[in-house]
């Protein structure tokens, strides 16, 4: 192949371009970066932190821990009693306590970025 044939513009429908710019499935051109065709972000490390490896694991471990606890239980909770399968106690208990961590995370920040 001749130096020639190869010399495209980024406009060149040729190239994988257009007016608009490259497809949205290419990776763009020759860089070899690969990015994520539903989002447009260059996979890699950025995700899975340290926080969030943690975070699913401790997830694992407490659907784990929910789905082998399946007998019924007794609930006593502002009301007299309760019979409920314990799964659906511990899962509603995690619930809470995710949504109790995302309340209060939020209020700190909130509260950081008034000082």
């Amino acid at each position: 192949m001749s130096p020639e044939a190869n010399d495209q513009g980024p406009n060149d429908p040729r190239a994988g371009g257009g007016a608009g710019g490259p497809d949205p499935g290419t990776t763009g051109a020759g860089t070899g970066t690969g990015t994520d065709t539903a989002s447009g972000r260059a996979p890699g490390p950025g995700f899975w932190n340290t926080s969030r490896v943690i975070a699913a694991l401790i997830s694992v471990l407490v659907l784990v821990f929910i789905f082998q606890n399946t007998r019924t239980t007794k609930v006593h909770l502002l009301i007299p009693e309760v019979r409920l399968p314990l799964w659906v106690v511990l899962l509603g208990t995690a619930i809470l306590g995710m949504l109790a961590g995302m309340f209060w995370s939020h209020h700190r920040r909130k509260r950081r970025a008034r000082r």
